[in-house]
């Protein structure tokens, strides 16, 4: 029997799947409407304020240091939500998996709210219809299952904004 080939720790990490994490907020007004951010940056969509976690930061530190610099809001993350996974494909053309961590980022007036407009040219607070008309669908799926965890206290785990079937 021939053994396998003994690979190096680099070897073995780099034959890895990739992962790519980002970590957002869900913060609502006193009407239960949840935050969207417009970005000035990349495809320039409407968006959860958050983003992309830097290396070896945890996804709630990453949530709220996004958040400060997006809108200048300083919140601590609460409780996680929904951890979304979503299929990913990186500029080079290899498959990845986006995750999204949400955690609940309370309640705040909209006076509180400061966009940075380097990032953010508007926020606004959406009702789940609007977030469906102004979203990519798996984005609007993920804030009525964030909906959901916050009225049941139970985090969600989804794929592609759906609940996994198996």
């Amino acid at each position: 029997m021939t053994q396998a080939p003994q690979l190096s720790p680099a070897e073995h990490y780099a034959r890895r799947g990739k992962m790519i994490a980002g970590a957002g907020l869900i913060i609502r007004d006193q009407h239960a409407r949840v935050l969207l951010v417009h970005t000035t940056y990349g495809a320039k969509l409407w968006e959860l304020p958050g983003g992309g976690l830097e290396p070896g930061e945890f996804p709630p530190a990453g949530a709220e240091r996004e958040v400060t610099e997006e809108i200048g809001l300083d919140v601590k993350a609460g409780n996680l939500l929904v951890a979304d996974l979503v299929p990913y494909t990186l500029p080079d053309g290899q498959p990845a998996l986006l995750t999204n961590w949400l955690f609940d980022g309370g309640i705040v007036e909209p006076d509180q709210i400061r966009p940075d407009l380097a990032e953010v040219d508007e926020a606004r607070f959406c009702t789940p219809a609007d977030c469906h008309e102004l979203l990519p669908p798996h984005m609007a799926r993920r804030i009525d299952h964030c909906l959901e965890a916050l009225r049941t206290r139970q985090p969600l785990y989804l794929h592609h904004g759906y609940l996994p079937t198996s």
